[in-house]
């Protein structure tokens, strides 16, 4: 079976709009994401605003995927050094 459509979870970082612009072209991309673009318009995506925690929100994927790409994460950077956070991150990233 040839992959044809493909979900990006969080796409809309840096990583996930490289994604984008790599594979617009050759398959159906639908991106879910919880930021807020009125704007969005790149032809052959699909935007789909969502929480990946809310029910509510996962009803509005596709049935028809092939693949997925999970790009959803807390960012590190200096808070994420200290020991007292461990827990926080470490939580909030296996939940999703």
């Amino acid at each position: 079976m040839a992959i044809k459509n493909i979900l990006l979870i969080g796409g809309l970082g840096e990583i996930g709009l490289k994604i984008i612009e790599n594979l617009k072209k050759k398959f159906n991309l639908y991106v879910f994401d919880n930021k807020n673009l009125k704007n969005f318009n790149i032809k052959g995506v699909k935007f789909i605003k969502g929480n990946c925690l809310e029910l509510k929100d996962l009803k509005k994927l596709p049935k028809n995927l092939d693949a997925t790409i999970f790009l959803i994460g807390k960012k590190g950077g200096p808070e994420s050094l200290k020991i007292k956070n461990d827990k926080n991150y470490f939580k909030y990233n296996c939940e999703t």
